[in-house]
């Protein structure tokens, strides 16, 4: 796939979220410090009460290696995450970018004390990937493909359950090598289980609990909810 048309894709899904969804209120696409460097932050920021999400979107082609696709897809994404937390969060300098409707928006570090990351992989080919990873500071990073986003974009229909859903996640798999499993069992031939052996071999840590899904991010929501619902019939039992 050639650049222009990836480039064209990862634009297309920036304003998907940003103009078609219930996020287009709070949702700044590609914003650029307008009085600064006038440098592109990251790919799409959301600010909305104390909460500030920044997200790296990317869209590399898969072309089978999963070692060599997540090494190229997780280091850059971190590492623009990483620069645009740095910049925005700098208590000595302040940033300003425009949203698409509202106009020029003055970005206040001192408001958001709650800091969530995302990287969203365009691309949906890979039958596993994980589902966070930490950065060298130990903050965690959520990784969703797209079609993974979209499906909790549109399942949790206000801001506030999002958020509250990236919490709880978060607060889950943060300190474990969390790894999805997607896909149909047919879909994985001999040659996605042995990298899937490879992959997972490589995480082998005894001071961090591994964690394998086999499901979609809505089957992952939907034991969330399962969770709660249980958690709230144990609180009333009690009572």
């Amino acid at each position: 796939m050639d650049s222009n048309k990836i480039g064209i894709e990862g634009e297309q899904a920036v304003n998907e979220l940003a103009f078609n969804t219930y996020l287009k209120y709070w949702c700044f696409p590609n914003p650029k410090d307008d009085f600064g460097d006038k440098k592109e932050i990251c790919d799409l920021l959301i600010c909305f009460q104390n909460h500030l999400l920044i997200i790296s979107i990317k869209n590399y082609s898969f072309k089978g290696n999963y070692e060599r696709y997540f090494k190229s897809t997780l280091e850059k994404a971190v590492s623009q995450i990483h620069g645009a937390e740095r910049k925005l969060l700098n208590k000595n300098s302040l940033v300003k970018f425009s949203h698409p409707e509202t106009g020029i928006f003055d970005f206040h570090p001192n408001s958001y004390d709650s800091i969530h990351r995302l990287i969203i992989n365009l691309n949906t080919v890979p039958l596993f990937h994980p589902g966070g990873i930490e950065t060298k500071n130990q903050e965690f990073c959520h990784i969703f493909n797209w079609h993974s986003f979209l499906g909790l974009v549109n399942e949790l229909d206000t801001i506030p359950d999002f958020i509250s859903y990236l919490v709880k996640r978060e607060a889950t798999f943060i300190g474990k090598e969390f790894v999805m499993m997607l896909g149909n069992e047919e879909d994985w031939d001999t040659e996605t289980n042995d990298s899937f052996f490879k992959y997972n071999s490589s995480l082998i840590n005894e001071n961090k609990q591994s964690i394998l899904f086999s499901g979609s991010e809505l089957d992952l929501l939907a034991d969330f909810f399962l969770m709660e619902e249980t958690l709230v019939k144990i609180s009333i039992q009690m009572m």
